[in-house]
């Protein structure tokens, strides 16, 4: 494979991601959703942590740093509510509600 058929294929594989991207920060959304909203969300609270960890890498490995950084901060409040250190449960989700529509954004903006 010579290296602009390589560049072509990355280049692809990058685009079919950037579509899907949206339809799995909507699943995200959902999943948080529903952790926000259940009495005892431990367990939604983890799925949706291992989500978000993956899509953070994912998004990252195909050039979608903006949203990586922002599943990162993300991640980070999802942590702290799974350990019990969010000092303020409100706060902890409207920081993962905004990261999550600065996600959004960012992924629509990279869409090629």
């Amino acid at each position: 494979m010579s290296e602009p058929d390589l560049e072509r294929d990355v280049r692809r594989i990058r685009e079919g991601y950037g579509q899907k991207l949206p339809g799995m920060l909507a699943e995200l959304a959902e999943h948080l959703r529903g952790a926000r909203e259940e009495r005892a969300p431990e367990q939604r609270l983890e799925t949706s942590s291992r989500l978000v960890h993956r899509l953070k890498g994912t998004s990252g490995s195909f050039g979608f740093e903006e949203v990586s950084a922002e599943l990162e901060r993300i991640e980070l409040q999802l942590e702290r509510l799974l350990s019990g250190a969010a000092p303020d449960r409100v706060a902890s989700w409207a920081e993962i509600e905004q990261a999550l529509d600065r996600a959004r954004a960012a992924a629509r903006s990279q869409i090629p």
